[in-house]
């Protein structure tokens, strides 16, 4: 029995049909100027807000952005996401009330209401390659970070979607294509942890920084491995272009050296959540791990919890690998590079 989560396609592109298209070409084409002058307004706010806490920001040894991670003396670089959703808050607020908005945002309200689309997206941007969270319009894609990759960039971009290269990610190996060149990760299949592999079937190397990492998995992207039961992720780890590359030797040492003088110190209790406990300790001979974790993770899934349970033991799972990654990137960032 296949097991659906809805969030596993919550930020897929959907092509447009006739109705979208209609729709798009009656009040969106002749009215776009307007809505893009009132996006520019909400945008304008949110750099705002952001420039001034980047000039309080206090400086850092080491920068999060050296490592790959977001830092707020970068901004807008990075900010992607943040930024596409506080500008879909302030849109939600404004179409919400016919007062809000100053006039910018009545066609795009009248829009929806006549089931025009409107709807977050994450996915590929097959030009860059890029990661990119935008905003699907009807037939158009709205994207309101547009210079978060390129700063140099103008803020907003609209377009229709036929345009864009846009693509879904439906892969692990399509998702870490894009993170070589986006994040800088020569990544690996994870033999290293394997209680996490069939979540976090990718460790990595940070091209620049050298830091070590496991691998982020966006919250779609998870929630599509958990409809495949963890499949996604063995695909990932037995038969993709990755499956035979081979971390240095190095690395693997400094992953053990972090979990014996750093980690373990730090956090007597093991990083536990469900759908079974995760000791993120390396193992040599790890086939048999693995595929144990996976038998667990197939029985927990199909237990059919409450999908608030299922999501809930998800993301307290990567707030813990979050915790252990950024701990594990800067102890090898910290140490001469191998």
């Amino acid at each position: 029995m296949t097991i659906r989560f809805p969030q596993a396609h919550a930020f897929d592109c959907i092509g447009p049909n006739k109705q979208q298209q209609m729709l798009s070409d009656r009040f969106l084409t002749p009215n776009i100027e307007n809505i893009m002058a009132g996006i520019a307004k909400i945008r304008a706010r949110i750099d705002e807000h952001f420039e001034t806490l980047k000039a309080k920001a206090h400086s850092e040894p080491q920068a999060d952005h050296l490592a790959g991670l977001i830092d707020i003396k970068m901004y807008p670089y990075g900010f992607c996401e943040r930024i596409r959703d506080m500008v879909w808050n302030s849109l939600h607020t404004s179409l919400k009330n016919p007062n809000a908005g100053q006039g910018h945002f009545t066609e795009l309200r009248t829009f929806i209401h006549e089931g025009g689309l409107f709807r977050k997206i994450w996915g590929e941007l097959t030009h860059g390659p890029y990661f990119q969270n935008a905003i699907q319009v009807g037939s158009y894609y709205l994207d309101a970070s547009n210079d978060t990759v390129v700063t140099t960039k103008p803020k907003l971009e609209i377009l229709p979607l036929a345009q864009t290269n846009f693509q879904n990610i439906d892969s692990f190996e399509q998702y870490f294509d894009v993170a070589s060149t986006y994040y800088q990760w020569e990544t690996y299949p994870n033999s290293f942890l394997p209680n996490l592999a069939p979540l976090y079937p990718g460790v990595a190397i940070h091209k620049q920084s050298k830091a070590m990492l496991i691998c982020d998995v966006p919250l779609p992207l998870m929630f599509k491995n958990m409809e495949s039961r963890g499949q996604m992720a063995m695909r990932f780890l037995k038969h993709s272009s990755y499956s035979q590359k081979s971390m240095p030797s190095q690395y693997l040492d400094l992953l053990t050296k972090h979990q014996n003088t750093i980690w373990r110190k730090r956090n007597q209790n093991v990083l536990t959540a469900h759908p079974t406990e995760f000791e993120l300790i390396p193992l040599n001979d790890s086939k048999q791990k693995i595929a144990d974790a996976l038998r667990r993770l197939e029985t927990w899934i199909a237990e059919n919890h409450h999908l608030a349970e299922y999501e809930k033991a998800l993301v307290k799972l990567d707030r813990n690998r979050k915790i252990f990654d950024r701990s594990l990137r800067r102890y090898t960032t910290s140490r001469p590079s191998p």
